[in-house]
């Protein structure tokens, strides 16, 4: 059976975002096409690459995290975005940046830039699920979001390229300095150690 627009919607009301391949995986068919029409009736607005969200759905912070969730799986808000989310640092990301274990990448759309940066397998880990209207969006911790941001910028070796990070020290002191310690140990990178040593010693 074909499904209509109504029951499209009624089937996928909860959900903030949905994407072709939540499409494809509907019981009744929704052809490509459909989704295209429906876009041009402006029922359905195109967030990005196959990522879709009703037309009454106003896009905020938190939705265009879920779509660079699910524009490139898998991977998860960090560096300066998930920075400036946990307030330790001033100023919001003009683009969306997470990591992933593929390759770097970025993708311009008509919801804005996203950025992905590549880590080790090893490395995927320290992130929250954040629930967000019925869908859990992958955020790295403030903890996780300081690693990854010192493991992936080479240039943060002397206290001024540190210092102009501008990490808020109230922020920083409040993380859980225990989990980083086991993390640092658990990932075995001198250079990062020394980078996370130094950053605590200026703040």
């Amino acid at each position: 059976m074909f499904m209509n627009f109504q029951s499209f919607r009624t089937t996928l009301a909860g959900y903030p975002l949905f994407t072709s391949g939540d499409v494809a995986a509907l019981d009744d068919k929704v052809y490509y096409h459909r989704l295209v029409e429906w876009q041009k009736k402006g029922y359905i607005r195109r967030m990005a690459k196959n990522v879709f969200t009703f037309s009454e759905n106003r896009p905020d912070e938190m939705m265009l995290f879920l779509v660079a969730n699910k524009l490139y799986s898998p991977s998860y808000v960090s560096l300066e975005s998930a920075l400036s989310l946990h307030g330790l640092i001033p100023e919001t990301s003009f683009a969306i940046t997470s990591v992933s274990t593929k390759k770097t990448t970025r993708f311009e759309s008509v919801s804005g830039l996203y950025i992905y940066r590549k880590i080790k397998p090893a490395l995927m880990f320290g992130y929250d699920l954040k629930l967000y209207r019925n869908t859990a969006i992958r955020i790295a911790t403030p903890e996780k979001a300081i690693l990854d941001y010192l493991y992936l910028n080479p240039g943060l070796e002397d206290q001024g390229k540190l210092e102009e990070l501008r990490i808020n020290s109230d922020g920083f002191a409040g993380m859980n300095f225990k989990k980083i310690t086991a993390w640092l140990e658990y990932i075995d990178s001198p250079t990062l150690t020394r980078r996370f040593r130094n950053l605590e010693r200026i703040l």
